[in-house]
């Protein structure tokens, strides 16, 4: 007697996949990455020297005792460096899928049947 599921075939395709054991990543939409959570994609950060406003406060002047402002030496007076984890682009891979863009199907744990 034939299995009334398979029809003999050891075997039934799963629905979640069609068979093909993955599914596109609902995490990062099928497009292997997300935005970075550093910068929150923006690619860069502050400078914590000078708070991101690329000048930081002199000497105090001995005639007025005003003070002097300068370029930040750490980032040259930019106020923003590229961020590390990104690289500077404000994405970074999803860590669901490791950047696949597809996830192991739950339904059938990746076999393509059930």
């Amino acid at each position: 007697m034939k299995c009334p599921l398979c029809g003999g075939k050891k075997g039934v395709l799963c629905s979640g996949c069609g068979g093909r054991g993955d599914v596109p990543c609902s995490a990062c939409e099928a497009l292997g990455d997300v935005r970075c959570i550093k910068c929150n994609g923006s690619g860069d950060l502050d400078c914590r020297t000078c708070d991101g406003k690329g000048k930081v406060d002199g000497a105090r002047c001995a005639t007025c005792f005003g003070r002097r402002t300068t370029d930040c030496t750490r980032c040259g007076g930019r106020g923003r460096f590229p961020c590390s984890p990104c690289k500077g682009t404000g994405r970074a891979a999803c860590s669901v899928c490791g950047g696949a863009a597809e996830a192991r199907c739950l339904t059938c744990g990746g076999k393509g049947e059930v």
